[in-house]
């Protein structure tokens, strides 16, 4: 391994450390600040390209459990198109669409 090599190595741990942290933390928005700008400054690297894809569940999820449906529903799907293989992003989209659904039903046709 090469120098710089080993200080691109060495950027990486560093960024997925602090993206840990921040989501150990749950600053999840932070942890996809960290990790985009990562992921941008190294592009080949599948952990930080996984990690982000992790963190932004993690932000779809608490947007989901803020109700706020359709925005959760974009983030899992930008963590989808980053991981195809992200098995819990999936399924958030499946659950996050249910909730639409059900909220637009409520908005038309259960009374108030």
């Amino acid at each position: 391994m090469c120098i710089r090599d080993r200080a691109t190595a060495n950027d990486v741990v560093s960024i997925n450390n602090k993206a840990t942290a921040a989501m150990t933390a749950k600053d999840y928005s932070k942890a996809v600040e960290i990790l985009k700008d990562g992921y941008a400054k190294h592009p080949e690297s599948g952990a930080l390209k996984r990690n982000l894809a992790a963190a932004l569940n993690n932000t779809g999820l608490t947007a989901l459990n803020a109700q706020q449906y359709d925005k959760a529903l974009d983030i899992f799907q930008q963590a989808l198109a980053l991981n195809p293989d992200n098995k819990p992003a999936r399924g958030n989209i499946a659950i996050a669409v249910s909730y639409t659904h059900l909220d637009v039903y409520k908005r038309q046709f259960v009374p108030r």
